[in-house]
C-alpha cells in the first residue's frame, strides 16, 4: 500500500433528515480524528432521507479484491448509514495527500485520482486537484456511490 497504514482510523458524523434534492455537507475537522485523509462530504440525494450516520474509515486492502495496478495511498471505507446508493445522486469527496508521500513516490500531483470498486473492477472517479498547501495536496472526487473507495 504505501500511505499513512493507520487502519482503523475513524469518523462519524449524525447528518439531520434532508429532502430530495438537497445536498448534505459533512466537514470532517483534524479534532475530529482526521487520520482518514477526507476533509468534507457532499451527499446530494435523489429522495427525502431521514437522519443518517456517515462514516469513514481507513481500512486494510481488501483480500478478495484485486488490487489496482498502481500504487495506492490508502483504501477507505466511506458508509451513508441509511441513505441507500440508489437514492444518492453523487457524492463529493474532498481528499488530501502529503506532498511527502507524493515526493518519495514519484508521482506526479495530477496523476492522483480516487477509485471507487463496483461491479468486480475499480472505476476511477472524476477528480481534481484543488489546492496545495501546508504538505498536503488537495483533492476533489465525485461519485454516484459510497464505497469503497481509495487514493491512488
Amino acid at each position: 500500500m504505501g500511505g499513512d497504514e493507520t487502519f482503523g482510523a475513524r469518523v462519524t458524523i449524525i447528518l439531520p433528515p434532508f429532502k430530495a434534492g438537497e445536498a448534505a455537507l459533512m466537514e470532517v475537522f483534524p479534532e475530529q480524528n482526521n487520520d482518514v485523509g477526507v476533509t468534507k462530504i457532499r451527499i446530494t440525494v435523489t429522495r427525502a432521507t431521514a437522519e443518517a450516520t456517515v462514516s469513514i474509515e481507513k481500512v486494510e486492502p481488501p483480500f478478495r479484491v484485486a488490487a489496482p495496478a498502481k500504487k495506492v495511498f490508502s483504501y477507505l471505507e466511506i458508509n451513508a448509514g441509511q441513505i441507500p446508493d440508489d437514492a444518492i445522486e453523487k457524492v463529493t469527496i474532498d481528499f488530501t495527500v502529503p506532498t511527502a508521500w507524493l515526493r518519495e513516490n514519484r508521482i506526479p500531483e495530477e496523476d492522483i485520482v480516487l477509485l471507487r470498486f463496483t461491479e468486480n473492477s475499480w472505476t476511477a472517479l472524476s477528480t481534481r486537484r484543488v489546492d496545495a498547501t501546508g504538505g498536503m495536496v488537495t483533492y476533489q472526487a465525485v461519485s454516484q456511490g459510497t464505497q469503497p473507495i481509495l487514493h491512488q
